[in-house]
């Protein structure tokens, strides 16, 4: 049990990718913006959430799987909020900088979990 929740970070990371995702829309049309301004944004979102959630489900995948899926799931997550950021004006560098450290402690657990299980 307590190796399991290793990957409640990971879910966590899961959940706030759909969150933001279904409530970008919204928030583009709060700040003027037409889809193809933000499209990319969301993708970036909608990757960030399938990736969490394939990380999870492959945990205990082949570690050539896991590896790169878990690498590109990180790039979507930090590379969403900075492609959102500048398409709505702001762009605050500390922000991204916690989000980046806290994905990081994110992906040593998960990895940690990976560990255990081989």
């Amino acid at each position: 049990m307590t190796t399991l929740l290793l990957l409640v970070p990971m879910a966590l990371v899961a959940l706030l990718q759909l969150v933001a995702a279904i409530g970008m829309p919204g928030e583009a049309r709060a700040h003027d913006l037409e889809i193809p301004a933000y499209l990319l944004s969301w993708i970036l979102y909608a990757v960030g959430f399938i990736g969490a959630v394939a990380s999870i489900a492959l945990a205990r995948g082949p570690l050539a799987l896991v590896v790169p899926l878990v690498v590109v799931t990180a790039a979507a997550v930090v590379a969403g909020p900075l492609v959102w950021g500048h398409a709505i004006g702001e762009f605050h560098l500390a922000h991204h900088l916690v989000r980046a450290v806290l994905l990081v402690v994110v992906l040593v657990f998960y990895f940690w979990y990976v560990a255990l299980h081989r």
